[in-house]
């Protein structure tokens, strides 16, 4: 008798040992996610009571312009290279963190990209250009 599919497999044609193989084949390849609003709507949903409504704002605002990136390490870099601010970067960098922990931890990600985003760190002086630039 042939395997028993779950509801989430697919079987592709008529022959059985090549249906297998394709399931394999499906379930080993990486695909890359991207961000979605979903996502987004999940995780601030999922911020604990106490926290105050600014940071719940701060939160949206950092990553909803994240949405359609991918939840990769070139998709975190792509993101924050499109920010001119530095030290904004590393706000936006410090957002990313708590959410991909969160991603990782609710089972959305198997490993944590920013595990392999080099480290931001706040350049005293370049806050002066963030206030000349805007």
């Amino acid at each position: 008798m042939g395997e028993r599919l779950t509801g989430s497999q697919k079987v592709v044609g008529s022959n059985p040992i090549s249906s297998t193989s394709l399931i394999a084949k499906e379930f080993t390849t990486s695909q890359v996610q991207k961000f979605t609003t979903e996502l987004l709507r999940k995780f601030i949903s999922s911020r604990p009571e106490g926290l105050s409504k600014r940071t719940i704002e701060f939160y949206r605002y950092t990553l909803t312009n994240f949405v359609g990136y991918s939840l990769s390490p070139d998709g975190v870099s792509s993101y924050l290279k499109s920010l001119s601010c530095w030290n904004a970067k590393l706000r936006f960098y410090q957002s990313l963190k708590i959410l991909f922990r969160w991603l990782q931890r609710n089972g959305y990600i198997s490993e944590n990209p920013m595990e392999k985003v080099s480290r931001l760190r706040l350049k005293r002086s370049s806050w002066l250009l963030c206030l000349k630039s805007n």
